[in-house]
């Protein structure tokens, strides 16, 4: 077994098809070379997302954890595994979630009476506390001539001027919701309306507190021009209802291997299955979803030093939970056996940047981390001299869990709701100024919303350095002189 502290050792350029080990000697004939990258193909890939499609269409248009679209997804890439030969395994992990059982409500009744739209005018936040609450309410610490000066509810003594049973109208910005949700509760909010301060921007949309949030009393995000009018009001009396409360659901992840390679120096692979409720989640993430399985299934015959392991992980858009689960049930031991885990989401954007995962110990990565970045970045340069640019570890996708456990992690990303630059779009073509991904958590998320293109030449960057990265054995890692 490898020790994970020291220093970085440079790895040896060498395809998993070019030696084999006792443990991987009945693996195949060897096409763990380059010749794995050239024969993935669009048509495969698109197979797939097709594939992620028409299942979510067939079960109420969404591939979501807890849903009938989920569980097919599961039953699609379990069966495509165990036709290649993998043994497959379903685990199950318990999850949070907020469930709404009426519809919720903003109104003014105070100065005059304006009733408000929920799903256009206001979104009630997930994981808000429940209740209907009439009362005076008071903005708290708004800065509208400058919005990305506002840290609105951000401090506690925000809330000063707050009298105890008011509801508290907050600005976005500077700080978690759920961090001005729980302040303005502890100062004696009955209530919290959470509005937009993105003047580009500025409708009302969905989001969440967090699982993690202490919050018992309703909350909801309104718009910009609505906070707006709420700051200049005189008098203003709100009505605020949630209708809603966290249940304990199971999902599965999906998890696969063959008895081939070091089973003590295991290179795992893993993509989130499920998707957003308001659609499909083709880029979202039916595209790693699917280079993932297209990898697993061109390496089914591979002969590899290391162990190589797939997974698919679910409740990923609920708060990681999947990846989460699966890193915390692993003892000390089967932790140390993982010498790096590499992600895989939204690998198909069809404003898409190429991003590599900052590999650097400045950024946050474990050590180890940088030999990734490293490999996928010489893949890269094999195939074209276009450029890769680094994406840091902001704990948005399922790496989180091995990097919190100190696994060396990487991957590939093309973008999420980002705005392209105009440096972008000289390197990587596309529109300047709109969204990497013009459908992010959206219901257009659907198989005219990915480049093909750009998802197979993320499926050949992948191919090319997990075959290096699993036929060589020298450690990502090494243990301290002395």
């Amino acid at each position: 077994m490898r020790s994970r502290s020291g220093i970085v050792a440079a790895l040896v350029a060498f395809g998993c098809g070019a030696q084999t080990s006792p443990e991987s000697s009945d693996a195949g004939d060897g096409v763990c070379t380059p010749a794995l990258a050239d024969s993935l193909t669009a048509d495969g890939l698109r197979e797939h997302l097709a594939a992620l499609s028409e299942l979510a269409a067939e079960h109420g248009g969404n591939r979501a954890a807890g849903t009938a679209g989920y569980d097919a997804s599961l039953d699609y890439v379990e069966g495509r595994l165990e036709a290649a030969g993998y043994a497959v395994s379903r685990r199950a992990f318990e999850y949070p979630e907020y469930v709404f059982y009426g519809p919720s409500a903003l109104e003014q009744r105070a100065p005059e009476p304006v009733v408000y739209a929920e799903g256009v005018d206001f979104f009630a936040a997930r994981f808000s506390g429940a209740g209907d609450v009439t009362a005076p309410a008071r903005a708290v610490d708004i800065a509208l001539d400058d919005p990305t000066a506002s840290t609105s509810g951000c401090e506690p003594e925000d809330f000063d001027a707050l009298l105890p049973g008011e509801i508290a109208v907050v600005q976005r910005g500077r700080c978690y919701f759920r961090d001005k949700a729980e302040n303005a509760q502890a100062a004696g909010a009955v209530a919290v309306v959470i509005f937009n301060a993105d003047a580009e921007d500025p409708d009302a949309f969905p989001s969440s507190l967090g699982s993690s949030a202490d919050v018992d009393i309703p909350v909801v995000i309104t718009s910009l021009p609505i906070g707006q009018a709420f700051v200049a009001a005189e008098a203003l009396t709100l009505r605020v209802a949630v209708d809603g409360a966290t249940e304990t659901r199971t999902s599965h992840n999906l998890v696969a291997e063959r008895d081939v390679g070091d089973p003590d120096d295991v290179i795992m692979l893993g993509a989130h299955l499920d998707s957003v409720p308001e659609g499909a989640g083709i880029n979202d993430n039916g595209s790693g979803s699917a280079l993932v399985l297209a990898l697993a299934e061109g390496l089914a015959a591979c002969a590899s030093t290391r162990r190589l392991r797939f997974a698919w992980w679910g409740a990923e858009e609920l708060g990681l939970w999947g990846s989460t689960r699966y890193v915390g049930s692993l003892d000390d031991d089967a932790r140390a056996r993982l010498t790096a885990y590499l992600n895989f989401d939204m690998v198909a954007s069809p404003n898409h940047v190429r991003y590599v995962y900052d590999g650097s110990p400045d950024g946050g990565a474990p050590p180890g981390s940088e030999v990734i970045e490293a490999r996928l970045r010489e893949a890269f340069m094999a195939i074209d001299d276009a450029p890769v640019a680094s994406t840091g570890l902001g704990g948005r996708s399922d790496y989180w869990a091995f990097q919190e456990a100190g696994v060396p992690v990487g991957g590939l990303f093309t973008g999420a709701e980002a705005l392209k630059t105009e440096a972008q779009a000289a390197d990587y073509g596309g529109e300047v100024g709109a969204p990497l991904d013009p459908c992010y958590h959206s219901a257009c998320d659907d198989l005219d919303n990915v480049d093909v293109d750009a998802l197979l030449l993320m499926a050949r960057v992948a191919a090319d350095a997990v075959t290096q990265l699993a036929g060589d054995d020298a450690p990502l890692v090494l243990a301290p002189e002395g």
